[in-house]
């Protein structure tokens, strides 16, 4: 594997990072390490857009405008030859020699091999972070009973650690630089949709979707939860998510009686905003999940046995993960043939006495 001399900078370094949402904002910590260990240099993201999947949040979206990365290259998400060599047709016009590859646990010896190849073709001569992945790989299906593993964020960093990038544990940062001008946004949007008197109530976060319905916790057992917080805190849930999740948060207000839906109506940023003003976060395994985490908001987190065990739990410290094991886990199926079974084992109260624990440390 080819590497750079120690306390050499390079002038240009591509970062290959592809992914939706969560898997964006679960690299910020390492994102961050590499703007601040190398603040001269040029930082290039070379990531994943997908125009047919609605569903689909651009990097570009998220991250902040400056500050973190100087350029953006197209990974095709389909990758046709030709798109292919326009791609590395770019990533050659960069004139960047350093990669930090930052590609998932579950990537493919195969898939490794040929990149490396490929972007060499490209211009590429030293690799950050794929020697690290190429010897601690995962299979995309785990086996029962599935061992706990660690975070995806912090693998990141260890491949980085692994390649003496420098950085301590202690500076880790997963924030995406909230503007004020998108807290005002927050703000206003927050009042006009229930009232001025909502900085006297405790807002709550609800996620109640996903891109796979393997990941979906019942709505009303959601809306049983809220109705239960209720009697002991002035708690005004605020559905978040996408557009496709606007109904589901209809449905869960109506049994409530009040509430903001925001699903669908913000940009990603401002959604953001809102999430940091919020006690705290209840939903699926999602990507509203990580944004929570990003801006610091703790989460009662509600997994499907299908990946796993700890490879997507939130960033940070706080939060409150419940997930059940089955004979069946580590499917990896975006689609349950057993009617979700892991998620129908988490019952209400065990979700209740969760958020009880989190709201009580927060009010106190």
């Amino acid at each position: 594997m080819l590497r750079r001399k120690k306390n050499i900078a390079p002038e240009r370094i591509l970062v290959f990072r592809i992914g939706s949402l969560g898997d964006i904002l679960i690299a910020m910590p390492s994102f961050w390490r590499l703007r601040q260990a190398y603040p001269e240099s040029e930082l290039i993201l070379l990531t994943g857009t997908s125009p047919d999947n609605a569903k689909m949040i651009s990097a570009t979206a998220i991250l902040p405008k400056s500050g973190l990365f100087d350029g953006y290259l197209t990974y095709p998400d389909a990758a046709s030859p030709a798109e292919a060599a326009k791609m590395l047709l770019e990533v050659y016009k960069s004139k960047a020699e350093t990669m930090v590859y930052l590609m998932p646990r579950t990537r493919s010896a195969n898939a490794i091999w040929r990149d490396r190849f490929a972007f060499r073709l490209a211009g590429i001569r030293h690799f950050i972070g794929m020697q690290h992945l190429s010897g601690n790989l995962l299979p995309v299906n785990a086996s029962y009973p599935a061992e706990k593993v660690s975070r995806e964020s912090d693998f990141l960093w260890d491949c980085l650690t692994a390649d003496e990038v420098p950085g301590d544990d202690w500076q880790r940062r997963a924030d995406i630089g909230i503007l004020s001008g998108e807290k005002q946004s927050a703000v206003a949007f927050l009042a006009e949709n229930y009232g001025s008197n909502i900085d006297r109530r405790l807002m709550l976060a609800v996620a109640p979707g996903s891109k796979w319905s393997s990941k979906i916790w019942p709505a009303e057992r959601f809306a049983a939860v809220l109705s239960e917080l209720r009697k002991i805190y002035p708690i005004v849930p605020v559905i978040v998510g996408d557009r496709y999740d606007f109904e589901t948060g209809e449905q869960i207000l109506k049994r409530l009686g009040d509430g903001i839906n925001a699903a669908g109506r913000l940009d990603i940023r401002t959604t953001a905003a809102v999430l940091q003003m919020c006690a705290m976060y209840l939903g699926n395994d999602t990507g509203a999940m990580h944004l929570a985490a990003s801006v610091g908001t703790s989460c009662v987190a509600i997994f499907a046995a299908i990946d796993w065990p700890g490879r997507w739990y939130p960033i940070g410290d706080g939060h409150a993960v419940i997930r059940k094991q089955v004979e069946c886990e580590g499917c990896h199926a975006p689609n349950c043939p057993y009617e979700n079974r892991c998620l129908q084992m988490i019952e209400p109260e065990e979700v209740i006495n969760a958020c009880k624990e989190i709201l009580s440390r927060i009010t106190n």
